[in-house]
């Protein structure tokens, strides 16, 4: 899936982020190309995405694992697999923002170390070797996996539609850098992934987000998602579910 479209320039006298600014170009007739591209698990991609990811959620467990973790596991070999989707916005050519998702959220974690060891194994030596921290990381992620596993098993099953984690660069974000062009990646994004979804007869897509994010939390409930408290592997996290309109496939608000 592909989305490609041009946006005009708003304003001539805003002073955007000098990296926006050179995307934006001078001048008001001047037009930004935004690109919304699907990928199917290239080293390339999988390299930005990584990239994409420890900058935007480094925080999390899987991103502990390390770069090479990232890149030569869960952005390429689940996305060929099919375990998982993934795709990067653009602005200018340049990398904005990605959202990675899938309709198997109640055995995607279980699947990928199940059916994949040595291509796991592989990966995250290649996060240690390249970064020794990375093992620490390690622990993190296996708590995680057990109690998701434990959660899953209890409340949902397959096909279940959930955006894994996404995040746009603060430059593409910023409230004058959406006035100047209309963008609003995050909202991109997110459809994205749910007009994925909509085709599978999925009315509901989940999200996991730590209670702390108040940023993420704020966003999910402007687009109208219910949002619960849970603890997941001993962090306090909310769980969110966002309704699909079944005859557009666009988020329904509220």
């Amino acid at each position: 899936m592909k989305q490609t479209e041009t946006v005009v320039e708003r304003a001539n006298d805003l002073n955007l982020q000098p990296s926006i600014s050179s995307a934006l170009g001078d001048g008001l007739s001047k037009q930004v190309a935004f690109n919304l591209r699907e990928v199917d698990g290239n080293l390339d991609d999988a390299a930005t995405l990584a990239r994409l990811h420890l900058a935007l959620v480094g925080y999390g467990p899987v991103a502990g694992l390390g770069k090479g973790f990232l890149a030569h596991f869960c952005y390429s070999k689940l996305i060929v697999e099919g375990l998982m989707r993934a795709a990067i916005a653009e602005v200018a050519g340049e990398p904005a923002g990605f959202v990675a998702y899938t309709a198997r959220a109640a055995t995607f974690h279980q699947k990928a170390i199940r059916n994949y060891p040595f291509s796991a194994a592989r990966a995250l030596c290649l996060s240690v070797v390249t970064d020794p921290r990375a093992i620490l990381g390690v622990l993190k992620a296996l708590r995680l996996m057990v109690s998701r596993q434990s959660d899953t098993e209890r409340m949902i099953a397959d096909p279940c539609a959930e955006i894994l984690t996404f995040g746009v660069l603060p430059a593409y974000r910023d409230r004058e850098f959406v006035r100047a062009t209309g963008l609003k990646i995050s909202e991109r994004l997110v459809q994205h992934a749910v007009s994925y979804f909509q085709p599978l007869g999925l009315t509901e897509v989940q999200a996991v987000v730590y209670a702390t994010n108040r940023p993420t939390l704020m966003f999910y409930r402007m687009l109208g998602a219910s949002i619960d408290s849970f603890v997941q592997a001993g962090i306090q996290s909310r769980l969110i579910r966002l309704p699909i309109a079944p005859e557009t496939g666009a988020v329904t608000r509220p």
